[in-house]
């Protein structure tokens, strides 16, 4: 690693213990973050020289998937946080917490991998952009029901895109405590739909119709529309004012904030970060 380059790196806040132990390197144009596969093989990912001014930001080898990267040194751990990029990720193991991040950018996350999360807490943390926002509540919604708990942080946009820009601006520390108090970030827990693994409509419902009514599954999900057709809080996110349309109806709805939508079914498997056969088993529809 040639000093420039280093000297960014920890002025970023990643340790040189952790650069030397994840074995980032220079390749003359581009710095080179080693990505260990779950096979155990690896593939480099390279992010854009911080000077330049144009290209590519990141680029991947011939071969490079979407993982979870930093996964085989959190995994033993009982909380890990899931930031949006490689680097945000080891400014968090410098601070000596247990962070991955996905190969692949912030609305990648893989369901498959929300089963690896069953009884940890998950601390989600991407970027303040829109892609960030909605990247990071999707994660959440496909955490919730396998992690022990699952939070989620919002900085203020003011401070930063990501995490480092944040931690920088504000000098913080990285934990929830501070995240907490210093009143420029929301930090907000998800648990279990109902407090339970599984919601479970009345017989009646399930037996009698095609799907469950959409005025049920909302007010399952703690929302009771004062109309058949109006707008609502979102049951998906924070949301600080309505911006769910809901026709109880039609049985459809629409979140502006989160640009969700679809039925009843379509809401189940977002809340409850499941597939439509699922559902159907969840609901003890045939």
């Amino acid at each position: 690693m040639i000093p420039r380059i280093e000297a960014w790196l920890t002025a970023r806040g990643i340790s040189p213990s952790v650069l030397a132990l994840r074995r980032l390197s220079w390749d003359g144009s581009r710095i080179v973050i080693p990505v260990t596969r779950p096979d155990g093989t690896e593939f480099a990912k390279k992010r854009r020289d911080p000077d330049a001014t144009s290209g590519e930001k990141y680029l991947c080898d011939t071969g490079g998937t979407r993982t979870l990267y930093g996964w085989p040194e959190a995994r033993g751990s009982d909380e890990i946080w899931i930031c949006e990029g490689e680097l945000d990720s080891l400014r968090l193991v410098s601070a000596g917490l247990s962070a991955v991040s996905s190969t692949a950018g912030a609305g990648s996350w893989d369901h498959a991998w929300s089963s690896l999360f069953s009884g940890k807490t998950a601390v989600v943390w991407y970027d303040s952009d829109e892609a960030g926002r909605s990247g990071a509540s999707a994660t959440c919604y496909s955490l919730a029901p396998y992690a022990l708990k699952t939070v989620l942080v919002r900085h203020d946009q003011s401070l930063g895109k990501d995490l480092t820009d944040f931690l920088l601006a504000t000098g913080l520390s990285p934990s929830l405590a501070s995240l907490r108090s210093c009143g420029r970030a929301t930090v907000t827990e998800f648990h279990r739909p109902l407090s339970s693994p599984r919601i479970r409509f009345p017989t009646a419902i399930a037996t009698g119709t095609a799907k469950p009514p959409l005025s049920d599954v909302l007010a399952r999900y703690g929302a009771e529309p004062r109309k058949p057709v109006c707008v609502i809080r979102c049951v998906l996110h924070e949301d600080t004012r309505p911006s769910m349309s809901v026709n109880c109806n039609s049985g459809l709805w629409h979140c502006f904030s989160c640009d969700e939508g679809g039925d009843s079914w379509s809401l189940i498997m977002r809340k409850e970060g499941c597939t439509f056969p699922e559902a159907k088993k969840l609901m003890n529809f045939t």
